[in-house]
Formats: C-alpha cells, structure tokens, sequence
C-alpha cells in the first residue's frame, strides 16, 4: 500500500481549519498546525510497504504480584519474550504494537491507590524495551500507567514509542479526548487526560503536542488510546499521520 498520497484530501479540509484557527490566534501566535496546501512535514520513505506485527499480552497484574518490582520484572520478561518471537519468525517486522497496559496490567481503584501501579517514563523498564528495540531492529509501541516529577499526584497514560536508532517516549500526558470516561459504579476514571491540565499542558509543552506526529522512514505515525471519539483521530489526520496506532484495554 503506498500512503503518501492518501490525505491530500484530508489535508485541503485541514487547511480551511487553519484558516480560522490563525484568525483566532492574531493576538497569540502559534506553531503552524496545518498547512494551506494541504501537505505536511515528511522524511523520505524507506520502502513502500511496511510489515506491523501485533501483539496481544497477558501481563501480571501489578495489583496481584508479590510486589511491584517483581511484577514489572516479569512484564518485562514478557514483552522480550514476544518481541524476539516477532523478530525471529516470519517475515522481519518494523512495527511491534502492544496492548494499552503490557507492564503494569488494568489496576483498579481510587487515584491515590492506582498511583502505586505505574512506571515513569523513561525509566528502567522503558529502557529495557528500547534495548529489545535495539535488538530487533523495530519499533516497539506500547501503552501504561506512569508517574512524572513534572505532574506530581498525576496518573498518566503516555504511548512510549522506541525503536533502534533513539528511544522516543511520548509527551508524559498523552492522551486527547473529548468525552470523559466512567467506571461503572459512575465515578471517573482517574488518569489524567491533556484536557484536565489543559492550559499547563500547553504552556508546558506547546500546542502543536496536543496531536504529536512522529516523522519516520516508514512515513508519519501517531499513537492514541483515545475510544469513542472520531474527531481527535481527525485532528490527527490533518496534522499528517499517516499510520495510526491504537492500544486500548486488552484489546487493540
């Protein structure tokens, strides 16, 4: 499948939305979003065809393990084992995507209680999959819980992405959403979302990572979680993606 011209069209209704975000943003300059022209930043693609291997893990649910040490251990150990499975049979994958929690498992409970399961961002278990990355000669995507010096008493739902050459974790709070979600005794799901630190989040980081678009030699990727909302995987369209990645809860 070739895929660089396929959002020409996306791109040109893009360009309309840039035309009015810019008149919206006379008093406050910002990055440029969406090109008039409808076209978007690019590197040279490697090959025309890319081989996306999936993976769907049972991790140890860090709730459930001895501790939490020994649970991230053992996740760690998990994913390498379905990484070089994927690297050493069939065809040489460039993408490896995971489901939304392979480290930590869904934890469940109050916010102060789900602070407990998570990792940081990087951190060693982070590091450990970028040298399975390494290994391998692939991308390996991913969703967790994680913590961050930077948002204190915050649980995050970051994608870290890693591959061979540099290991890229995303924005800490990664996840756009429009439509708040709930457990099902009402209460709201307690990660924060960048909509819950919305002004921080941009001042902090900018507005054009609210849709980050990671530019590679398999063409434009972006990863999300994001259910039930159509239009932020809109936005990213117009912001150039060309492959959208998804993790959500045990599924893909």
């Amino acid at each position: 499948m070739k895929k660089r011209p396929m959002l020409k069209s996306i791109g040109l209704c893009g360009a309309l939305l840039a035309s009015v975000w810019s008149v919206a943003a006379i008093a406050q300059p910002v990055p440029e979003l969406v090109r008039p022209d409808g076209s978007y930043p690019t590197v040279p693609l490697e090959k025309d065809v890319v081989v996306l291997k999936v993976v769907q893990n049972e991790p140890m649910l860090l709730q459930e393990a001895e501790s939490v040490e020994a649970g991230l251990k053992e996740n760690v150990r998990r994913m390498g084992y379905w990484i070089n499975k994927a690297c050493t049979e069939g065809k040489k994958p460039d993408f490896i995507l995971f489901n939304e929690f392979p480290l930590t498992g869904y934890s469940s409970g109050t916010r102060d209680e789900k602070l407990k399961f998570t990792i940081q961002v990087p951190g060693p278990e982070t590091k450990a999959i970028g040298e399975f990355a390494k290994a391998c000669d692939t991308y390996v995507i991913f969703g967790s819980y994680a913590t961050d010096p930077d948002w204190p008493g915050h649980i995050l739902r970051p994608e870290p992405c890693h591959w061979p050459r540099m290991v890229r974790s995303s924005i800490p709070i990664g996840k756009p959403r429009n439509a708040s979600r709930y457990t099902d005794d009402g209460g709201e799901i307690p990660t924060t979302t960048i909509e819950n630190v919305h002004d921080k989040f941009r001042a902090k980081y900018g507005i054009e990572e609210e849709f980050p678009v990671l530019q590679t030699e398999f063409g434009n990727i972006a990863v999300s979680t994001v259910q039930i909302d159509p239009f932020v995987f809109a936005a990213f369209a117009m912001r150039g993606v060309e492959i959208m990645l998804r993790t959500a809860t045990g599924f893909l």
